[in-house]
Parts: C-alpha cells; sequence; structure tokens
C-alpha cells in the first residue's frame, strides 16, 4: 500500500518502511513488495529502537509532518479495519497535512472510475504481489497498448 501511496502522491510525502528484523529482511521486503518509490532501510541493532513508536504496518502508521513532528503515533490498523485502516491514513495525510493527490492522479482515478474497461489504453493491471508475474504482466499491457495504438499490426 504504501508504494501506491508513494506514487499517488509523488514528492509531497516520503513513506519509509523501516524493518526491525536486520538488512536481510528488508532487503527480502523490498523485494516482495517491489519497492521503488518508498525509502526502504532497518534498524540495524535494538540499541537504535525507538521507544514509544514502531508497530507493523498491518497495525497501523506512524504519521509526521513536513517538520518531523508527529501528527499520529498508530493510525487505524488494517488487521482491525480492513481498506478503511488505509482510507483512515489519507484522511489524515489530506486534512491533518494539507497534502493531496497529485493532479494527475486525480485525473486517472476519475477516468478509471468512468471506465474500467481493460481496452482502455489507461487501464493497468493490479500487482498480484509476485515480481516475475507482474513483470509477465506489464509485458502483456505493453503488447495490449501497441495492439491499441495499431490495430492493424
Amino acid at each position: 500500500q504504501m508504494e501506491k501511496w508513494a506514487r499517488r502522491y509523488g514528492s509531497r510525502v516520503q513513506f519509509l518502511m523501516v524493518c526491525v528484523d536486520g538488512a536481510r529482511v528488508a532487503i527480502e521486503f523490498g523485494r516482495m513488495f517491489d519497492l521503488k518509490a518508498v525509502v526502504n532501510c532497518y534498524i540495524p541493532s535494538r540499541g537504535y529502537m525507538p521507544v514509544g513508536f514502531g508497530q507493523l504496518g498491518c497495525s497501523g502508521f506512524i504519521i509526521s509532518d513536513e517538520k518531523g513532528y508527529f501528527v499520529s503515533r498508530k493510525t487505524r490498523a488494517y488487521l482491525q479495519y480492513g481498506e478503511l485502516a488505509f482510507d483512515h491514513v489519507e484522511q489524515i495525510l489530506e486534512k491533518k497535512c494539507s497534502v493531496v493527490p497529485a493532479r494527475h492522479e486525480v485525473l486517472v482515478e476519475e477516468e478509471k472510475k468512468a471506465d474500467e474497461d481493460v481496452l482502455s489504453k489507461n487501464w493497468v493491471m493490479p500487482s498480484v504481489g509476485i515480481q516475475t508475474m507482474d513483470e509477465e504482466h506489464e509485458l502483456c499491457e505493453g503488447a495490449l497498448s501497441l495492439m491499441l495504438l495499431k490495430p492493424n499490426t
């Protein structure tokens, strides 16, 4: 979800995935979730562990503003609220931090709502969470786009 947000909000928000289980696990998470726009980092030892902050992403997120002040020590937990937990994060970003999605993202979302047709030039297959399959799907999307641009090819 953070990767999706990072792309949605662009440079107005910086998302960090901080692993508490060391570099190897952080690297694996980076691969597993195909992190490109999210800063993927780790805490090297217990001595660096923050006091009073931190939990698994499925248990909520920590949000700070552009000055580093904490806006939320813990958002709603995905395990309890499902997708509404992600809506809660977006509400905090948009209301308390005055961050709105990039204009391009708003337009794309409106187009998707209006037309979910897979033959639309803007249609993107959602990630399945497996890098090799996602890469194959990107190739299929490219072929579909080419076919829509040049149907006689």
